[in-house]
């Protein structure tokens, strides 16, 4: 399991990042949590794409699990406004 990798296709490389927002880990079965490392979103987000970028990748895609709550959309829209131009994804698929 890794939380990130870069794809290559017709020239062009695509950074992958996934995360799982804390707000989900209270719905995971305690086993399902073994190995996981939790953290606050902004920072891995930042960190991830970052390395990505730095790896080669043109683009990057966040793909991201949270509960449908609004908790999970106001923690999604803060990650969005708080990552400055070029420095986070390029486009975020969040699930839950």
């Amino acid at each position: 399991l890794t939380d990130a990798a870069l794809v290559e296709e017709g020239g062009h490389k695509v950074g992958v990042l996934a995360t799982v927002s804390p707000l989900a880990t209270p719905g995971l079965p305690a086993d399902r949590q073994r190995g996981l490392t939790i953290e606050p979103i902004l920072p891995a987000v930042s960190r991830g794409a970052r390395a990505l970028r730095e790896a080669g990748a043109t683009w990057v895609v966040l793909l991201t699990q949270m509960p449908r709550t609004t908790a999970a959309r106001e923690e999604l829209a803060t990650l969005r406004a708080s990552l400055a131009p070029g420095t986070g994804p390029d486009v975020i698929l969040a699930g839950g």
